[in-house]
């Protein structure tokens, strides 16, 4: 349950619903709380009531499975709706369904904020030579591609006419050479 220190107004000194009431019997609040309110918006008094049984005795709780108790006691109908379990219960639900719509929209600014510091760490990286390789790789693995290809050439064996052209080449590059180094 929230803690009662942090969902106490203190300017206007409002008490939360579901907390303990003035004249409330603790036995009766203490089973709403810890039975009665952990089981959500789709409570019901005899899944509560199932709960208590459970917890405190087993083996009434396996008779009451068998013989299909279609309703809670009469004494937990009566403090239910004398205490307003359910108006309180839906307090409950609205304060805990904020709490959390608060922690997933702080998560989710946490999330945003550290994803655009990875892209300007990114960016920077991209930006320096000595690291923009490695940067790109990590980019290109993080995205689910390949950062490198991988590709696969047939090497063609050479024929002697290959080596007698290259050896040409090489010769007519060599007289180019010494041509314009002379003048």
């Amino acid at each position: 349950m929230a803690d009662e220190k942090a969902i106490i107004d203190v300017e206007t000194f409002d008490i939360p619903a579901w907390l303990l009431r003035e004249n409330e019997p603790e036995d009766w609040h203490a089973k709403f709380a810890k039975y009665y309110l952990p089981l959500g918006p789709t409570r019901t008094l005899l899944k509560a009531f199932t709960a208590y049984l459970l917890e405190n005795y087993a083996e009434d709780a396996a008779a009451m499975r068998m013989s299909k108790m279609a309703s809670a006691p009469h004494s937990w109908t009566i403090m239910a709706r004398d205490w307003e379990w359910r108006a309180r219960a839906k307090q409950y639900d609205a304060f805990e369904f904020g709490q959390t719509a608060q922690v997933v929209s702080a998560a989710r600014q946490k999330i945003q904020d550290l994803a655009l510091k990875a892209v300007e760490s990114l960016e920077k990286a991209l930006d320096n030579p000595r690291t923009q390789v490695a940067a790109a790789e990590r980019i290109l693995d993080r995205a689910g591609l390949p950062a490198k290809s991988v590709h696969v050439h047939e090497i063609q064996p050479f024929t002697s006419d290959d080596y007698a052209k290259a050896a040409e080449e090489v010769r007519e590059w060599q007289a180019q050479l010494t041509k314009n180094s002379n003048g």
